[in-house]
């Protein structure tokens, strides 16, 4: 993970197209981005975070939530642009381990019911 702290907000059911997806579990989807960003901020410390919903490779509705540091590489390009090498290096299992745990308790909602439609990756 060149950036560290990256993760995806991926609807649960399948959907290919974010327009087919009704307004309200747009809203909630987007809440989500938001709980995921929030998170990241306070854990991961950023200093700017990047967004990005496409559908070009993955045909399945998510968003990207891509922390960006002063120490990443190509720190004031675009967080699409780069080597392959660089974009997606593997991020060793203790430390990926590590930030979900302490990720994870920003991201619980109580107000939810236990099915809702959308899931978080770190």
């Amino acid at each position: 993970q060149v950036y560290r702290g990256y993760c995806l907000v991926i609807a649960n059911d399948h959907v290919e197209q974010l327009d087919q997806v009704p307004i309200e579990r747009q809203v909630r989807l987007w809440e989500d981005v938001a709980r995921a960003a929030s998170a990241l901020r306070k854990v991961v410390e950023p200093t700017r975070l990047n967004y990005a919903c496409l559908g070009n490779f993955l045909t399945h509705v998510h968003w990207h939530v891509i922390p960006r540091h002063a120490d990443d590489p190509e720190h004031d390009a675009p967080s699409s642009t780069g080597s392959e090498e660089l974009l997606h290096p593997i991020l060793p299992v203790e430390i990926r381990l590590c930030l979900l745990n302490v990720i994870g308790p920003y991201l619980f909602v109580t107000s939810r019911s236990p099915a809702e439609p959308f899931s978080i990756l770190a």
